[in-house]
């Protein structure tokens, strides 16, 4: 019998590395780069190098005694430049419960992730509902991304600016639609990277589908609307609210039509 060396055999194949300057769009995107806003290279300079391994850039910074509070399943988009989920954020800032992650692997390179949620049994998921919750949940936010990207500052600000105005000038029971457009406005920049949030005026088509009666979106949010209750106190000629204000809607109970019910034909 002869020995049989085992590293005599065939090691595993090695993936090929791909040719980067095959890309058609390497060298458009070497001139489009060139003239991006600064604020914006730097950005796409550090969310290249985070991506090369997110979880290592996350366990990094999570470890670091300048990490801020924040939910850990959000610093993964965020250190990717994606659109973070507000509502999550503003649940953990009011959050006493203790999320548990265990991992086992199954084979190489397959892990399974258990989660097991202790929580408080009269805590839920919280969701963002007025401009203080809002402006509140931002500042958490900001502080997260300044530790990973210290150039957005001004970029943040204006933001919050931009948006402070839109809750001005939006009537309160609308500001619902406000938060939807926060939400298209982020995910096209985490899409996108070619635009700043501070860039408002590149979100005008995204203002007149989320906020203008005329929009796309506002009248599918209109036709929901129209399954909302009639006032009561409307149709009895005592409502305090304008119709605006009043969370039910200021129509005849009987047909729908904009008079009280005591005036219905």
């Amino acid at each position: 019998d002869h020995d049989v060396d085992e590293d005599d055999g065939p090691g595993p194949a090695k993936r090929p590395r791909i040719d980067e300057s095959q890309f058609p769009w390497q060298p458009v995107q070497e001139i489009s780069r060139a003239l991006l806003h600064p604020e914006l290279q730097l950005t796409l300079e550090l969310v290249e190098n985070y991506t090369l391994d997110l979880k290592a850039a996350r366990r990094s910074l999570t470890n670091s005694p300048e990490c801020p509070e924040f939910p850990e399943e959000q610093w993964l988009a965020l250190l990717a430049g994606k659109a973070v989920n507000l509502d999550s954020v503003y649940t953990a800032d009011h959050s006493t419960s203790i999320n548990e992650v265990q991992t086992h692997e199954i084979s190489e390179g397959i892990a399974l992730r258990l989660s097991e949620n202790m929580s408080n049994p009269s805590e839920s998921k919280r969701v963002i509902k007025n401009a203080d919750e809002w402006t509140t949940t931002w500042h958490t936010y900001t502080q997260a991304v300044l530790v990973a990207f210290p150039h957005r500052y001004r970029e943040l600000a204006l933001y919050q600016q931009y948006m402070s105005s839109l809750f001005r000038t939006t009537a309160i029971p609308l500001h619902c639609r406000v938060f939807v457009l926060d939400r298209a406005i982020r995910n096209r920049v985490g899409r996108c990277r070619n635009i700043l949030l501070s860039e408002t005026d590149k979100f005008r088509d995204l203002e007149r589908s989320h906020i203008s009666p005329v929009g796309m979106a506002y009248q599918e949010f209109e036709e929901g609307r129209s399954d909302l209750d009639a006032c009561r106190r409307w149709n009895g000629g005592v409502c305090p609210s304008s119709d605006g204000k009043c969370r039910y809607k200021h129509v005849c109970s009987s047909c729908k039509g904009g008079h009280p019910v005591s005036s219905c034909p």
